[in-house]
């Protein structure tokens, strides 16, 4: 996606897959009970970040290799050392980092952020919905990034709605908890029912049967989709204009509105 924030830099994040894994973090270290090396390597993170602030990446790379050799345990470094990875242009590596530091404390809320902007950047939306749900819900009162994650949710739920059927049963609740305060939500994407029109899960079921007839029904939901675009009800044109291009996804027209849309829901 185009127009999301910008990435903070104290961050780290999630999996591979569109599943995430809850599971309790165990409490950190209290500073009287830290080791002297893992003393220094707070000192040695805190000298990179430093660097980092003063855009001295590699500078603040060096200290953050030093923390971690001294504390793997650490986090937060590993998340930081992620972002610096994204800045040098080494999105594998990056990601390496994000997943090791949600992998070391899984309740650091910033990781889930960090890990959410890196999945829209490579386009992995069902992973970015999934860590989009954990920043929100692992977010306090007043903290603006969990208002941020469900400003997210809503952007790809109206510009991406298909990738909400890629993030597994066990976040429909989440998402649900989430739409009380976001209501574009409540839809899920576009995976429900909606009174006597079509979905794109009962167009899937009736494709196979009348392949004939795709075309034409095709046909039907972008002219619909185009006049509720002109009217401004863009989420409604997109919703159509995703079924017109699953009845007939050779049309170089179809897919072409489709982007269309979706760039005018993200302006």
């Amino acid at each position: 996606m185009s127009s999301h924030p910008p990435k903070l830099s104290l961050f780290f994040l999630v999996t591979t897959t569109a599943i995430l894994f809850f599971f309790p973090s165990s409490a950190p270290c209290k500073e009287a009970k830290l080791s002297e090396m893992q003393k220094q390597a707070r000192v040695y993170r805190n000298m990179g970040l430093d660097l980092q602030q003063k855009e001295d990446i590699e500078g603040a790379a060096s200290y953050y290799q030093k923390a971690i050799l001294l504390d793997p345990s650490y986090a937060v470094v590993h998340n930081d050392m992620g972002v610096v990875y994204e800045s040098l242009g080494y999105p594998d590596l990056a990601l390496q980092m994000y997943l090791k530091a949600v992998e070391l404390d899984p309740n650091y809320p910033n990781s889930y952020t960090n890990l959410a902007l890196f999945y829209e950047d490579q386009k992995d939306y069902p992973n970015a919905i999934v860590c989009w749900i954990r920043r929100a819900l692992l977010g306090g009162v007043g903290d603006p990034w969990a208002e941020t994650a469900r400003k997210r949710l809503t952007n790809i739920a109206q510009s991406y709605p298909e990738a909400f059927r890629g993030i597994g049963e066990q976040y429909k609740g989440n998402i649900q908890e989430l739409a009380k305060s976001e209501p574009a939500l409540s839809e899920h994407a576009y995976l429900q029912s909606q009174g006597e029109k079509v979905t794109l899960f009962e167009d899937e079921k009736t494709a196979a049967a009348q392949p004939q007839d795709n075309r034409a029904r095709a046909v039907h939901y972008l002219r619909s989709a185009k006049e509720n675009f002109y009217r401004g009800d863009y989420v409604t044109a997109l919703k159509e204009a995703t079924v017109a291009g699953y009845l007939d996804p050779s049309s170089q027209e179809i897919s072409d509105f489709v982007d269309k849309v979706r760039k005018t829901l993200l302006q």
